[in-house]
């Protein structure tokens, strides 16, 4: 229902948000995008 797509809004914004802020800051902070990472397969399943 609302309550899936605002979800699913609500990801796909922080997505994006983390994805730039990763590419920013990608070398200095590898354990971001693996915690980032393990997140989204947890989202996934």
């Amino acid at each position: 229902g609302l309550m899936k797509i605002v979800g699913a809004m609500m990801v796909i914004g922080a997505s994006a948000w983390l994805g730039s802020l990763i590419a920013n800051n990608y070398r200095q902070r590898p354990r971001l995008l693996g915690r980032f990472a393990q997140a989204v397969e947890m989202l996934r399943s």
